[in-house]
């Protein structure tokens, strides 16, 4: 998920990671490494939807597009959405 979004040449973009109480050692390990070049959040077990609002109230964004650990978004997918969103505030 983050790879795809970082291979965006949309480039003005924010990438919040939840850490929703993981133990998986691969994990932890995975998002000490990642934690300077991504925003890393780290809460007990809560679910999917409370991570999710708990990162959407740590964005500054205009946009917010959620993305789970196993997503992958089509490389100009940021580029097309926001140019969408700009001139279409209808939608």
């Amino acid at each position: 998920a983050i790879a795809s979004v970082k291979q965006q040449p949309y480039t003005h973009v924010e990438i919040i990671v939840i850490d929703d109480g993981s133990t998986d050692a691969n994990t932890i390990e995975v998002l000490q490494k990642i934690s300077g070049e991504v925003k890393v959040l780290h809460q007990p077990n809560s679910g999917p939807s409370v991570a999710r609002n708990n990162a959407i109230r740590q964005s500054n964004g205009e946009y917010i597009l959620a993305l789970d650990s196993d997503n992958k978004i089509r490389p100009q997918y940021i580029s097309k959405a926001v140019e969408l969103l700009n001139t279409q505030p209808e939608v």
